[in-house]
């Protein structure tokens, strides 16, 4: 069993004035959304269970999303504090619907299907090699074997380089329930305006999971946050019935 845990909960305060009537998840780069893409991705990689959590406009969220699920299990999950926490209260809220292997993937993500293959393995956290020159958050170490070390929601205190997290995670059952409690305990201290990758640095912390950092290795991928970001892949992306192809 594998469920999907597509987080679509945030407005994308920086992708206005795009996201004034519209959540971030239903921008359509290329002319196919952001939430459309992801179904069809985990359609063709034949997960279970898709939970669906939405924030911002989440019955336009859950209304395509219903419209595209064909051959999916769907659950829409509701995160009605969106407003005034992070995505630690978003994932926890989709913990009771979660079974077996779990695929944790933020919303705003444009990959291709060679980067979603990689999360068949469990227990891997899906890295590129920082670039601090276009990239910004979650960074982490690992040795020579992929396991990693240490992580940090944002650039490594000490400098260095090391590996971006692309925000996508496969994690075993027995990792996920380490993790949905350590969400607990960040929300239950009002830690709410965390981002749930402090429970995975906290548990590796006290080396309480182990976990492998997987590069991408020049598979494509983008995380869009503004407006440029959106121009910059005018090029990458055209639709094609709900697929992407390399613009020509």
């Amino acid at each position: 069993m594998v469920t999907a845990v597509l987080l679509a909960a945030g407005r994308g305060e920086r992708l206005r004035p795009l996201t004034d009537h519209v959540p971030k998840t239903l921008v359509a780069p290329g002319g196919t959304s952001f939430l459309v893409r992801w179904l069809d991705h985990l359609r063709r990689a034949s997960v279970d269970r898709v939970v669906v959590v939405g924030g911002y406009r989440a019955d336009q969220v859950f209304e395509a999303a219903r419209a595209r699920a064909a051959g999916l299990e769907l659950v829409c999950v509701r995160s009605e504090a969106w407003a005034s926490t992070n995505n630690v209260v978003s994932l926890l809220a989709a913990a009771p619907y979660v079974q077996g292997q779990v695929w944790v993937i933020e919303g705003d993500l444009l990959v291709d299907g060679a980067v979603v293959a990689l999360l068949d393995q469990p227990d891997v956290l899906l890295v590129d090699a920082f670039d601090p020159s276009r990239m910004s958050g979650t960074t982490l170490s690992a040795d020579e074997e992929g396991r990693v070390a240490e992580m940090w929601v944002g650039a490594r205190p000490e400098g260095g380089l090391g590996w971006k997290t692309l925000n996508l995670s496969s994690l075993g059952s027995a990792t996920w329930a380490q993790v949905v409690e350590e969400l607990g305990a960040l929300v239950a201290a009002g830690e709410v305006d965390a981002y749930y990758e402090e429970a995975f640095a906290r548990l590796l912390r006290r080396g309480a999971v182990s976990l492998h950092a997987l590069p991408v290795a020049g598979r494509r991928w983008a995380e869009v946050d503004t407006p440029e970001d959106l121009e910059a892949l005018s090029t990458w992306f055209v639709d094609e019935h709900g697929d992407e192809a390399c613009a020509e």
